[in-house]
C-alpha cells in the first residue's frame, strides 16, 4: 500500500520502521529543522532524518493551508495517510485526498482526552487505565471516528516515557492489523469527553495547597515541577508521598519533608539551577533547608 506519514518526534520511529517493512511509504511531512544546541544549529526532526536515510522524500511546510502543498500531497495518490504527533492542523482538502483519509494514532481512549496533552493529563488525573486509540481525522479536535482501540493500566510510577514505551507496540499492531483488513471505523461515543490541553509553564509551579498526591502526579507527569527558596528556583524530579500535616508549603523537619493541603510530600530528586539533579541527601549538603522553611515564594 503506498502510504505517507506525518509526524515529527523519535518516539514515532518504531511506527515508521514497521509499517516501511510492509508498504511503500511514498513521502514524509514532518516538522521543519529548528534551532538546537549552545550554537543554536538547525537540527531536522527525528523522522526527518529517517526519512533522508532511507531515501524516501521528505516535505517540511510551515503551513497544509497552501494549495500547492495540498496538491503536491494529492499528487503522490497515496492510499491513506498515517499521522502520529504531528503537531500541526491538517486542513479538510488533505483529510479527504486519499480513499482512506488520515488515519491517526492517538494515546488515549477516546473520546476522553482529546487534544494537545493526553498521556501528561491522564497520569495528572490519576486514571487507572489509558490506551490507543486508532481514528480517522475530521474537521473537529480528535472527534473523529474510531477504527479500535486497545487499553493498558497505569502504574502507580507511570511517566509519559514509559506509557509511550507500553503504548507503541499497541499503535503498531493495531495499524498493521488495519491496513491488512481494513474495516470502516465507528463514530466516537460523545459522553465523557474531556479535554488534553497542552502544558503550560506556570504548571511546573508547585502549588502547596494541592495534596502531596496531585503534587507527586504533576512531578511525574511533567518531568518536574519546581519551588522558589531565597529567589532561586529548586526543581523536584521525584517526589513520594507520605502521611500527615502541617503548615502548608512549611518544611515539618530538617528532611525536606513538605506538609502539602494534605500529607507530606518527600522530596527524593532535586536539582539545583544549572546543576546536575542530585539525591536529596547530597542536596542537604550544601543547601540546607531546616524546619519551618516556608516554599511558598512564586519568584
Amino acid at each position: 500500500m503506498k502510504l505517507i506519514f506525518m509526524g515529527t518526534p523519535a518516539f514515532t520511529l518504531p511506527v515508521l520502521e514497521v509499517l516501511s517493512t510492509k508498504h511503500e511509504i511514498v513521502a514524509i511531512y514532518t516538522r521543519a529543522p529548528k534551532p538546537s544546541g549552545h550554537g543554536m544549529k538547525l537540527t531536522k526532526s527525528a523522522v526527518h532524518e529517517w526519512g533522508e536515510n532511507h531515501n524516501i522524500p521528505v516535505y517540511t511546510p510551515a503551513t497544509l493551508k497552501d494549495e500547492l502543498v495540498q496538491k503536491q500531497i494529492a499528487d503522490f495518490s497515496a492510499e491513506a495517510i498515517i499521522v502520529y504527533a504531528y503537531a500541526m492542523m491538517i486542513p479538510t482538502a488533505v483529510l479527504n485526498c486519499t480513499p482512506k483519509g488520515c488515519i491517526n494514532i492517538h494515546p488515549s481512549l477516546l473520546p476522553r482526552w482529546r487534544g494537545a496533552a493526553p498521556m501528561v493529563r491522564t497520569i495528572q488525573a490519576g486514571d487507572k487505565e489509558t490506551g490507543v486509540s486508532l481514528m480517522r481525522l475530521d474537521e473537529g479536535w480528535d472527534t473523529g471516528p474510531v477504527f479500535g482501540q486497545e487499553k493498558v493500566t497505569i502504574s502507580s510510577d507511570e511517566t509519559p516515557e514509559t506509557l509511550r514505551d507500553k503504548l507503541n507496540p499497541l499503535a503498531e499492531k493495531m495499524l498493521m492489523d488495519l491496513l491488512d483488513n481494513f474495516q470502516e471505523p465507528i463514530p466516537q461515543n460523545k459522553k465523557g469527553a474531556c479535554y488534553a490541553p497542552k502544558v503550560e509553564k506556570a504548571e511546573f509551579l508547585i502549588d502547596w495547597t494541592q495534596s502531596a498526591t496531585q503534587i507527586e502526579r504533576n512531578i511525574r507527569s511533567f518531568g518536574k515541577c519546581y519551588f522558589v527558596l531565597n529567589s532561586k528556583r529548586f526543581k523536584i524530579l521525584k517526589a513520594k508521598v507520605l502521611e500527615g500535616s502541617g503548615t502548608v508549603g512549611t518544611t515539618i523537619d530538617d528532611n525536606l519533608n513538605v506538609a502539602c493541603g494534605k500529607g507530606i510530600l518527600d522530596l527524593e530528586i532535586l536539582q539545583k539551577e544549572g546543576k546536575n539533579p542530585t539525591s536529596k541527601r547530597d542536596f542537604l549538603l550544601g543547601t540546607k533547608v531546616p524546619k519551618g522553611t516556608n516554599l511558598c515564594a512564586t519568584n
